[in-house]
């Protein structure tokens, strides 16, 4: 999307060349892991324990909202929506990338709290702009910040090596500085594990 560059420009988003080869710190990684969930008929979703544990304070409050790029709900903890917000309050207010952003993610959110047993409630709004209905089986995973829930059939779409193209791969790889760093080695390991895939 058009808008991708301009909101990395804006500070929102931090290009991958600039990730470099730091190393990893376990304490940044606040919500590991990938879980299946189900979205009942009464729009409920129960959330991981292992992520409530982290995503909510003393008063149970989390933010509900639009993924900016991709078809998928983001659930925020508290203190880093309050910190996307400040990022968002400097942004020039006619900037069509803000704009876009703001309208996209920041007007749309629900702020809500997670009861006793992990159950949050989700709006019918926010839950249709991401392809989840009601008695839906969707994946809740983990980012560094936040948590993404997504419905199951489209992650598998956007996660499945079938739907990636090898030069684009082998681009973002290079720019992360992972291996295989040539185009052809990242075409190659990724034809391999489709060919693996599909025995």
């Amino acid at each position: 999307m058009k808008f991708t560059g301009l909101l990395t420009g804006l500070g929102l988003f931090k290009p991958l060349s600039k990730f470099g080869r730091a190393p990893y710190d376990e304490s940044k990684d606040r919500f590991p892991g990938l879980y299946y969930a189900h979205f009942d008929a009464g729009r409920y979703l129960t959330l991981p324990e292992q992520f409530c544990n982290t995503l909510t304070g003393k008063d149970k409050t989390i933010y509900i909202t639009n993924a900016a790029f991709d078809r998928c709900l983001q659930i925020y903890p508290r203190n880093e929506w309050k910190q996307l917000r400040r990022k968002v309050d400097n942004l020039p207010p006619m900037q069509e990338a803000a704009k876009y952003f703001i309208r996209r993610v920041i007007k749309s959110a629900q702020r809500t709290k997670v009861d006793q047993l992990g159950n949050i409630t989700i709006n019918k709004a926010l839950t249709e702009g991401a392809g989840i209905d009601p008695e839906t089986e969707v994946v809740i995973v983990g980012q560094t910040n936040r948590i993404e829930v997504w419905n199951k059939k489209q992650w598998k779409a956007v996660t499945d090596p079938a739907n990636i193209e090898d030069k684009m791969l082998a681009r973002d790889y290079g720019k992360l500085n992972q291996l295989p760093p040539h185009r052809d080695a990242c075409a190659g390991t990724m034809k391999a594990a489709l060919a693996a895939r599909q025995a």
